[in-house]
């Protein structure tokens, strides 16, 4: 890698590392942040308990290293934001400089870098590739879609995932290098390495081995379709140990799902619905490239969908018609099916085909996707540079056909991407912003979970009240309005919201564990036992559960009961058990 690759590359990432600064100045969000960090009481000790919460399957995914990540964050900067947003911002940053460096090198495997002139000079296309990567590396690093997961702490797992994925790719191509007389070993288990290193921070990068076919169909052009198999196999056994890794994190993130009691094989929403909602995201995150407005941290699920609709009929036919635009491209110029398949294929692990969530979309799941459309305005600008430079002698001459507008073009981004990082300051504004897009149940929840955390009572209860208006059978609003009594000392009203919201979805430890604690304070000690029992069938490694069963237990004179839950209690570090045994 020659210093004007290095140099590129290193002017991107300073670039992508100013625009976040702002940033630093944000705070935790309610949205996951209190569960990954500033209440998760497992990263404030690296111990053995840390290790076995740090592997396990919680929060509906697998992700060790992201978490280990967390753990390392907190032992230097405690519960300071600012440490934790530096790390987002770091990543990111050296991923728009590795972003830099894998466009130059797809540009050179493709033969659009050409060797010196005779002169001695670079040659034409070396400069095509270095402002190919340059623009790409650009809209990659400050484009607004990457606020989401750079200034949401909790997002840590796009940018970790996103570094490793990058480093993969890297590899691999040392490894294809056409020009290497006997291939690097070494660079293929990297690869390997670096994807599972990928995997351990976000499922989502599992498409990773259909991205290396890909590859290899163009730019590396190791495989076409006219060969045959066999003199292709070899190529396909490479891919072996990535599809392995991907098919066991499947599994495991099926598993995870399945344990927080979410069947993501079968759905409530038809498959054609399904599908429909998919080709609208695809085309909704392109669009979203193009005019970056309106960003929103929740986009929900539509609750009528129909082909007959122009809404879904459109995007539905526009992404068929591009497939087949870019398949009948492909003998004449392969990058734009290329592009395309690795847009889809990169985002089809959350296109929503298969459901698990009440939402139709996220900007986070564009970080490494968009990749794909972001190197096309790339060549875009490379072509424009080749045609410029061709027609004359004076080596900058190009400055009024890209410099006037890539200034333009940074300014405006930059600005949009400040005023979306102002967005993710803290709840408030996050909901509030949230609120002024889109009339849902959610941002009513969280903002009324910030206002019960800072004691402003009627105000959470006002929230929970809209979002029981807006979906009378959204189960979170109930269980959150009735904590919300319970602080109002309306025990009647807050068991009546437990009820109705374990009837609504009884997957959440912490109703039954309240209400237990109101059967236990009104001398159902049996009703408490029952509501303890579901807490640690759904979290069995939490020691207040078993001793508030113990208590109750002892008060039913179940006395050999009562001491091996005060014993389970003390064995995972609940202090006050100690007094009954």
């Amino acid at each position: 890698m020659n210093l004007k690759k290095r140099t590129a590359a290193f002017f991107v990432a300073i670039l992508t590392f100013l625009t976040y600064l702002p940033a630093l100045r944000n705070g935790f969000v309610n949205w996951d942040d209190s569960t990954h960090v500033y209440e998760n009481e497992y990263i404030r000790s690296l111990d053995f308990s840390f290790l076995k919460w740090m592997f396990s399957f919680g929060d509906t995914m697998w992700v060790p290293l992201t978490r280990f990540s967390h753990a390392l964050n907190y032992s230097v900067w405690g519960l300071e934001p600012m440490g934790h947003h530096l790390t987002n911002i770091l990543f990111h940053g050296a991923n728009a400089f590795l972003v830099v460096i894998l466009v130059i090198r797809l540009m050179e495997s493709d033969g659009l870098a050409s060797s010196p002139d005779m002169s001695g000079k670079e040659g034409l296309f070396s400069g095509k590739a270095l402002i190919t990567g340059i623009v790409t590396g650009i809209l990659f690093g400050i484009h607004p879609l990457r606020v989401e997961s750079v200034a949401w702490i909790t997002e840590r797992k796009d940018v970790l995932s996103g570094f490793f994925v990058l480093l993969s790719l890297l590899y691999y191509l040392k490894f294809t290098a056409i020009h290497m007389e006997k291939k690097c070993r070494a660079c293929y288990a990297f690869s390997i390495i670096f994807f599972f290193l990928a995997l351990m921070c976000k499922p989502m990068v599992v498409a990773l081995p259909v991205v290396l076919v890909i590859l290899d169909f163009y730019p590396l052009r190791r495989l076409s379709f006219g060969s045959g198999l066999k003199s292709q196999l070899k190529i396909i056994v490479e891919k072996i140990p990535f599809i392995a890794l991907s098919l066991a994190l499947s599994i495991v993130t099926i598993v995870s799902y399945e344990h927080e009691g979410i069947n993501v094989i079968k759905s409530d929403v038809a498959f054609i619905d399904r599908l429909l909602v998919s080709a609208q995201s695809l085309c909704f995150y392109l669009y979203k490239m193009i005019w970056p407005v309106d960003l929103a941290p929740f986009y929900p699920y539509p609750s009528d969908v129909s082909i007959a609709k122009l809404e879904y009929a459109g995007p539905f036919i526009l992404v068929l018609g591009i497939t087949v635009f870019s398949a009948y491209l492909w003998k004449r110029q392969k990058v734009w099916l290329a592009v395309w398949m690795y847009y889809i294929v990169t985002l089809l692990p959350v296109l929503g085909i298969v459901k698990y969530g009440d939402f139709a979309a996220a900007d986070r799941y564009t970080y490494l996707p968009a990749l794909g459309p972001f190197l096309l305005f790339g060549l875009g600008a490379g072509l424009i540079y080749e045609r410029t430079v061709s027609d004359t002698d004076r080596p900058f001459s190009f400055n009024k056909y890209l410099l006037v507008p890539a200034i333009l073009l940074i300014s405006l981004l930059s600005i949009l991407t400040f005023n979306q990082i102002k967005i993710w300051k803290d709840s408030f504004t996050l909901w509030n912003h949230e609120m002024s897009l889109y009339k849902v149940p959610q941002p009513y929840i969280s903002r009324g979970v910030a206002y019960a955390g800072k004691g402003q009572i009627d105000k959470a209860l006002d929230d929970f009240n809209t979002a029981v208006t807006l979906d009378p059978d959204k189960a979170p609003a109930y269980s959150n309005r009735g904590n919300v009594y319970l602080m109002m000392n309306n025990v009647s009203a807050a068991l009546e919201d437990f009820n109705m919201s374990i009837k609504l979805d009884p997957r959440f430890p912490s109703v039954f564990f309240n209400r237990g604690l109101i059967f236990l304070n009104s001398n159902n000690y049996q009703q408490a036992v029952d509501d303890f029992d579901a807490v640690i069938k759904l979290e069995p490694e939490d020691a207040q559960v078993y001793y508030n069963r113990g208590v109750a237990y002892e008060q039913l004179g179940e006395n050999k009961q009562a001491v091996r839950d005060f014993q389970a209690a003390a064995r995972l570090g609940y202090k006050n058990a100690q007094d009954y045994l």
